[in-house]
């Protein structure tokens, strides 16, 4: 659910190469945690966890303005670290069919990685005490929740600058006061903007967007929850 759409040449260049840079250092760490493991059992399922994101993420939902991700799903069926190379095989081949540019791929895959890392520890963590189905339920809200957070954070902190970011610390100072504050304040103004624009169920605004979340993330967390209780009756072993 957590992706951004931008094309290239949005985002700042200093904002997608780091994105970039992360993501490298990511993999690194996982192709070391992954010679650890058997990966002749893992393999074929990173095959089929990437076509299925591939074709989640491909499937508008009709007037929903979101589509499903299944990550949470990824992490629990492959772990961590293969699922965070799954999203980047994922984002990558998504770039090339404009869903999202080229230059986001870094960052989407941070994200993306988040949501396949954290809830597949908190399934984990939470399944110790609760079904398997309750406990990916509760996994895949949790993480969404975080991860539509971060988005609209990092969306924000683009519009505004590295310089507005850091409270004046390391600031070059080209800018006087009187600047800077205009500039936030319009940066903010046309954020606001885009927020009035957001119209869903005859509702516009905040509501409508919370509204669209709401709707987003229990779809995705009921797909999810139905995924694991079937898996749980015919392969759970899967779920180990």
């Amino acid at each position: 659910m957590s992706h951004i759409h931008i094309p290239d040449g949005v985002l700042p260049i200093s904002w997608w190469v780091s994105g970039y840079l992360l993501t490298a250092i990511m993999l690194m760490i996982a192709v070391y945690k992954l010679k650890k493991e058997d990966l002749r059992k893992k393999v074929p399922y990173l095959g089929v966890v990437c076509a299925l994101m591939l074709i989640t993420m491909s499937i508008p939902l009709g007037a929903l303005p979101f589509h499903i991700n299944l990550t949470v799903l990824t992490g629990i069926l492959v772990g961590p670290w293969l699922g965070f190379v799954a999203v980047f095989i994922v984002n990558f081949l998504l770039s090339f069919i404009g869903h999202g540019g080229i230059t986001v791929v870094g960052i989407n895959t941070l994200i993306l990685g988040l949501e396949v890392m954290l809830g597949s520890f908190l399934f984990r963590a939470f399944r110790k005490k609760l079904k398997d189905q309750t406990a990916a339920g509760l996994a895949t809200g949790l993480t969404l929740l975080l991860s539509i957070i971060l988005i609209l954070t990092l969306v924000g902190l683009s519009q505004i600058g590295w310089e507005y970011v850091l409270l004046h610390e390391h600031h070059d100072h080209t800018l006087d006061v009187e600047d800077e504050h205009e500039h936030v304040q319009n940066t903010i103004t046309g954020l606001r903007s885009l927020i009035n624009e957001v119209s869903f169920l005859n509702i516009s605004g905040i509501g409508a967007i919370v509204i669209i979340l709401v709707i987003g993330i229990g779809l995705e967390v009921l797909i999810t929850v139905l995924m694991v209780k079937f898996l749980n009756r015919v392969r759970p072993d899967l779920l180990k």
